[in-house]
């Protein structure tokens, strides 16, 4: 009896969704216009728009196949890929519901990625040894405070010698397949899949945080609205909803300073960015972890 209101509220989010990804796309193509025709470069807040109307418009497509072609499958698309749906198909409460499968997913990247580590040092021989280094690799960091917690991680941002052309074109590759299992769930993106559709959706991911931390580099956090902070923030494996607004600007702080690339290459060599948004990504989720009191595996460790 309640299918009659829950097709009117679906139509109504769909005509209100539709109706903000066309006004979107209109102001994400002043600015284009604008940067093209040599005007200034776009904003913190322009910069996420023009790539919400470019995911949104996918997004909409993917999401209205799969509700036409199989709709029982629909529920299950917004469990296992929590950012499916259009941002602009979102009122608050559901943008609350996704963050919070987000902390979710982030407690289970973390967990899942030092049990992989623990069994990669159980193994025996050379798997063994390599496994030892990378566990004792991962113990340095948990171990390390603010921006010391990615040094030991530093090596692992870095191109190989013989391939570093290659890397600026593909950051994901060479990375185990676990750390990229992780890195997924991280993001949001937690069914199973080809690898190399795990790479393409985790490098799209960083190659965005690149282009934003650049432009939130020389942005004042403080002119950085609740949303934009809290998407900020779990875009980056940071925070939680319950954090103040001063308390997610002090965690993008210190994002900045561990995505610093000046500070990483004296003395060591320049980092593949990717890369290193990935490395911090881990150090801001663990942190991010400890911090969460409201998850249940924490009380493991901290009853």
């Amino acid at each position: 009896k309640n299918m009659p209101a829950t097709i009117r509220g679906a139509l109504r989010t769909f005509k209100r969704g539709t109706g903000e990804m066309w006004v979107n796309r209109k102001q994400a193509g002043v600015v284009r216009k604008r940067i093209k025709s040599g005007g200034p470069p776009a904003e913190y807040a322009e910069l996420v728009l023009m790539r919400k109307s470019s995911e949104d418009t996918a997004k909409l497509l993917k999401a209205g196949f799969v509700w036409l072609a199989a709709p029982e499958v629909f529920p299950a698309m917004l469990f296992f890929f929590p950012r499916s749906l259009p941002s602009t198909f979102e009122d608050e409460q559901a943008a609350l519901r996704r963050y919070a499968t987000l902390r979710r997913m982030r407690t289970k990247a973390v967990l899942g990625l030092l049990c992989d580590l623990d069994d990669k040092a159980a193994a025996a021989g050379r798997k063994g040894v390599s496994g030892q280094a990378q566990a004792e690799v991962a113990r340095r960091a948990m171990r390390g405070g603010g921006t010391n917690a990615i040094r030991p991680l530093e090596s692992y941002t870095l191109p190989n010698a013989w391939e570093p052309s290659v890397v600026a074109k593909k950051p994901i590759r060479g990375i185990p397949g676990y750390a990229l299992k992780a890195g997924c769930t991280l993001i949001g993106s937690n069914f199973p899949m080809p690898p190399f559709m795990r790479a393409a959706r985790l490098r799209e991911h960083l190659q965005n945080l690149v282009a934003e931390d650049a432009v939130l580099s020389n942005t004042d956090l403080r002119t950085l609205s609740r949303s934009e902070l809290l998407e900020a923030c779990f875009d980056r494996g940071l925070g939680d909803t319950s954090n103040s607004e001063n308390e997610m600007r002090s965690q993008l702080g210190r994002w900045l300073d561990l995505t610093s690339e000046s500070r990483m290459s004296a003395g060591f060599g320049k980092p593949n960015p990717e890369r290193l948004r990935l490395a911090a990504m881990a150090v801001c989720a663990v942190a991010s972890c400890r911090d969460d009191r409201e998850q249940l595996p924490r009380l493991l460790y901290a009853p």
